[in-house]
C-alpha cells in the first residue's frame, strides 16, 4: 500500500502503527503513543500490568510495523506499566496518542 498526496511523516507512522495494533491491545493496554526526533521514532505502551502475553503480542506487534514501515527508520518500543491517571498530551508535530483506553 503506497501512501501519497500531503500526508505528513508522523501521519504516515500513526497509520503503520493502527495497522499493526489490530488484535494485539487488549484490555490490559491504557495508552499508546508515539515521539519522532530526527527519524528516530519511540513507540510509548502503558500496561496496566505486567503481562508475559501482552509482552509476547507487542513483539509481534514490532516484527509487523517493521514489514509495514516502507521508510528504513529507527523504532524503539518501550512499555511501562502504570496504574495512576494518565493525561493525553496535546498533538505535536513530533508526537501523538494513537490509542488511549477509556477510564471512567
Amino acid at each position: 500500500m503506497e501512501l501519497r498526496g500531503d500526508i505528513t511523516f508522523l501521519q504516515r507512522q500513526i497509520i503503520w502503527i493502527n495497522q499493526a495494533l489490530l488484535g494485539v491491545i487488549s484490555s490490559n493496554f491504557r495508552m499508546v503513543s508515539l515521539n519522532i526526533k530526527n527519524n528516530h521514532v519511540t513507540i510509548e505502551v502503558i500496561l496496566e500490568k505486567e503481562s508475559v502475553e501482552d509482552m509476547n503480542e507487542l513483539q509481534e506487534f514490532l516484527s509487523l510495523l517493521y514489514i509495514l514501515e516502507p521508510d528504513n527508520i529507527d523504532i524503539e518500543l518501550q512499555v511501562k506499566v502504570f496504574n495512576g491517571s494518565l493525561y493525553l498530551s496535546k498533538a505535536t508535530d513530533q508526537g501523538a496518542t494513537v490509542y488511549k483506553r477509556r477510564e471512567i
